[in-house]
């Protein structure tokens, strides 16, 4: 992640703004189906439209219903980002950082126009229908003890559901077992 990018992370994205130990994951301010923000009133003046009360919203809130994506080009063929490519599988280099499926355009350099015309084309398509697509799929907090006694951790019962299956949760939580296969780059 370039520097610049990782102190945007720091001032924007931080703990006790965008989250908390009690508000991440499906219970922060990206969830879908959240509360949808921006309302700056005052008391007296009318229920606010993110979360129908009568005070001025969080600066979180002004982030709910928002969508995160990832877009980017490589100078690498697709094939070198995969499980037995040079650079490694493109799930692993991804997680956790996704909310949407990401627009990426391999070996850019060394296509040809027509090529990278039709990439401009596939992403012109898909910014048209994105407030349609499903997020791509996290383990919910349900799944965690949410606490410091129980230090974050999967649950026993989801452990003991796991058992037996070839694959783990996610790329994240593998359990020492096989990835999904491209959980980072397709919604389920």
């Amino acid at each position: 992640m370039p520097a610049i990018l990782k102190g945007w992370f720091d001032r924007v994205i931080i703990q006790g703004f965008a989250y908390s130990l009690a508000t991440i994951y499906e219970q922060g301010p990206f969830q879908v189906g959240g509360r949808a923000g921006g309302w700056g009133g005052t008391p007296g003046a009318g229920l606010a439209p993110c979360c129908g009360s009568y005070t001025p919203c969080l600066p979180a809130c002004r982030l709910q219903k928002k969508k995160a994506m990832l877009s980017f080009t490589t100078s690498g063929m697709e094939s070198m980002y995969t499980p037995r490519g040079i650079n490694g599988d493109m799930n692993v280099l991804l997680w956790p950082m996704q909310v949407l499926a990401p627009q990426i355009c391999y070996s850019v350099q060394y296509v040809t126009p027509e090529a990278r015309a039709q990439m401009l084309s596939a992403w012109q398509e898909r910014l048209a229908t994105i407030w349609e697509e499903k997020p791509l799929s996290i383990v919910p907090n349900s799944y965690f003890e949410l606490g410091m006694e129980g230090g974050f951790m999967l649950k026993q019962e989801v452990l003991a559901q796991q058992e037996g299956k070839e694959q783990g949760l996610t790329v994240g939580q593998h359990l020492g077992k096989a990835f999904p296969p491209n959980q980072q780059l397709k919604a389920p």
